[in-house]
C-alpha cells in the first residue's frame, strides 16, 4: 500500500514540470494522480498503463471509475466532458472500496482499433464518490493519446496583440494560436523587445501552453520590459517541441516614466536658461 505522503511527493514534483491542464479534489477528500497522462499508442495493440487513487479521509469510501470524452471550447480553453465517442479505454475494474487513508493503483488498457486516425485523441478517466448524501465529488485525469502514424503539428497565429505605447513594467501581449494539425504539442510562448537603434532588448521569458488539434487558444502573457526608451520591435509568438518557431512583429513606442520626467526637467531647464540669458545685465 502507498502512503498518502509518497502521492503528495510525486504530486508535487509533477506539476512543477508540466502545463497545468487537468482536474483533482483532493481539498475534496479524494486523490487521484497523476493529473495528466501522455501516451503513445500503436492501432491494433494493447496499450497498459495506470492511475492512483487516495481516500484522504478518516472514513471507508467507495469509489467509481469511468470513462469520458475530452474537448476544449476554442479561445478560453474550458474543458468539456462527455460520453466516449471511442471505446478505447478499460479499467480492470470500475468499482473499488478503499480504507481511510489508502490509496491504490488501478491498471487500465487503451485498445486502438487498427484502422484508428493517427493523431490526438483525448479522454479522462475520472474518479467519483459521495461524501455526504445527495453531494457527488469528481477527481480526473485528463489522458492524451497519440496514435501512431502521420503525425502533423501545423498551427499558425490568427491574430495578437500588444499596446502601441506603453509607459512602464512588464507589457502585455495576446495571440490566438491556432492548431490545424492532428495531434497535441506544447507551444512555449514569449514576447521580446528588439530596438531598431542599438538599444539592449529584453530576455524572452517562456510559458508553456497545450495545443490541442483543431482548436484555437487565446493566450495572454506578459514579456519584460526594455532598459531604455525607443521604438522596438515586439516579437511575440511560441515556438513548439520540435524548435519550430512561430512569431508576428508589431512595431512599439516605450516611454518609462523616469524619461518623461527626464525630458520635462530638461524642457524646464531650458526655459530657465533661456530666461536667464534674456534678462538685462547691469552696466
Amino acid at each position: 500500500m502507498k502512503r498518502i505522503g509518497v502521492i503528495a511527493g510525486i504530486l508535487a514534483l509533477f506539476f512543477a514540470v508540466t502545463p497545468k491542464v487537468g482536474a483533482l479534489s483532493a481539498d475534496r477528500g479524494l486523490l487521484i494522480t497523476p493529473p495528466r497522462q501522455f501516451l503513445t499508442i500503436d492501432p491494433g495493440k494493447t496499450t497498459k498503463s495506470s492511475i492512483t487513487i487516495a481516500n484522504l479521509t478518516e472514513k471507508p469510501m467507495d469509489v467509481s471509475l469511468s470513462v469520458e470524452h475530452f474537448s476544449v471550447a476554442d479561445y478560453t480553453y474550458s474543458y468539456m466532458f462527455d460520453l466516449p465517442k471511442e471505446d478505447w479505454v478499460h479499467f480492470e475494474q470500475t468499482e473499488v472500496t478503499l480504507k481511510k487513508s489508502e490509496s491504490r493503483t488501478i491498471s487500465y488498457t487503451v485498445v486502438a482499433p487498427a484502422d484508428a486516425a493517427p493523431g490526438g485523441h483525448y479522454f479522462t478517466l475520472f474518479a467519483s464518490t459521495s461524501l455526504v448524501e445527495g453531494e457527488k465529488v469528481r477527481a480526473a485525469t485528463v489522458l492524451y493519446i497519440t496514435a501512431s502514424g502521420e503525425l502533423s503539428k501545423e498551427s499558425s497565429i490568427v491574430q495578437s496583440s500588444i499596446p502601441w505605447i506603453s509607459f512602464g513594467g512588464d507589457i502585455p501581449f495576446s495571440l490566438d494560436a491556432k492548431n490545424t494539425g492532428n495531434t497535441h504539442f506544447v507551444a512555449y510562448t514569449s514576447g521580446v523587445m528588439k530596438g531598431i537603434l542599438p538599444f539592449p532588448g529584453s530576455p524572452p521569458n517562456e510559458v508553456a501552453h497545450v495545443l490541442l488539434p483543431n482548436t484555437t487558444r487565446t493566450v495572454e502573457e506578459t514579456m519584460p520590459a526594455p532598459l531604455l526608451p525607443g521604438v522596438y520591435q515586439a516579437a511575440i509568438g511560441y515556438r513548439d517541441e520540435d524548435g519550430h518557431d512561430t512569431r508576428r512583429v508589431q512595431y512599439s513606442l516605450y516611454v518609462p516614466p523616469w524619461s518623461i520626467a527626464l525630458v520635462v526637467g530638461s524642457i524646464w531647464l531650458g526655459i530657465l536658461l533661456f530666461k536667464r540669458r534674456k534678462q538685462p545685465t547691469d552696466s
